[in-house]
């Protein structure tokens, strides 16, 4: 009888390790989300995903509010996403620059703006 006690104990805390690598397995550490190259044709940005550019340079990633969507083609030099019909932000690598800074403009701004 002692036997058969034992062997249930043993049996039990298998199972307990089983149950304990299996649920740790299945969610216990988060994986990282790589951001999402940029669609090739013209379509909506989801607002939950976070894109990268894989043409344009330096490549970068970004998250967009509802209602943007790519301006096709990306290329090494421009970007463009847009928001609406009247929101449009561009995004150009400035050639034979000093500092080599990325200079984006707005249509609705109106005006030129740079980020190193």
């Amino acid at each position: 009888m002692n036997r058969l006690l034992v062997g249930r104990v043993i049996s039990l805390g298998l199972l307990v390790v089983l149950v304990v690598v299996a649920l740790a397995d299945c969610g216990g550490t988060e994986k990282e989300v790589k951001p999402r190259p940029l669609p090739e044709d013209d379509k909506a940005l989801q607002p939950a995903v976070e894109y990268r550019s894989e043409e344009f340079e330096p490549s970068f990633s970004f998250r967009v509010s509802d209602g943007w969507t790519n301006v096709p083609p990306e290329s090494s030099e421009v970007l463009a996403l847009q928001r609406g019909v009247m929101g449009q932000v561009n995004f150009f690598r400035l050639r034979g620059s000093v500092n080599r800074r990325v200079a984006y403009v707005s249509r609705n701004a109106g005006r030129a703006m740079g980020s190193r």
